[in-house]
């Protein structure tokens, strides 16, 4: 939000790249990628076109149940069947859960660096 979209594609692609790169492998290089970029595009739309009427941590929420949505994606097409998406619903919750957290530890970091920068 303080930097730009292009600032945060490039946090989230050097993020799955090290990511891959210290602990992963490339198909999860691909889960990590697919649902980052997918719930990045999401968050920033929302933020450029509705941030009057959504807050932070409902941006949040949807860019966290984008990211299961990007992953499930991937999953889909390693194992060759979209039945994958059988487990949405319980991703879709834990994603609205974390994505809520996360939100609520978001606003306040945004919230305190604004502080600080005037």
């Amino acid at each position: 939000m303080m930097l730009g979209s292009k600032d945060a594609v490039i946090i989230v692609a050097v993020r799955c790249f090290l990511g891959a790169l210290v602990g992963g492998n490339p198909i999860s290089f691909l889960f990590s990628i697919t649902g980052g970029m997918l719930s990045i595009l999401v968050m920033v739309m929302m933020w450029k076109y509705l941030n009057k009427h959504v807050s932070i941590v409902s941006i949040s929420m949807v860019g966290a149940v984008f990211h299961n949505i990007g992953q499930l994606f991937v999953a889909s097409l390693v194992v060759q069947n979209f039945s994958v998406y059988i487990i949405l619903p319980v991703l879709m919750i834990s994603g609205i859960i974390t994505g809520y957290f996360i939100g609520i530890f978001s606003k306040q970091i945004y919230k305190s660096l604004g502080d600080r920068m005037v």
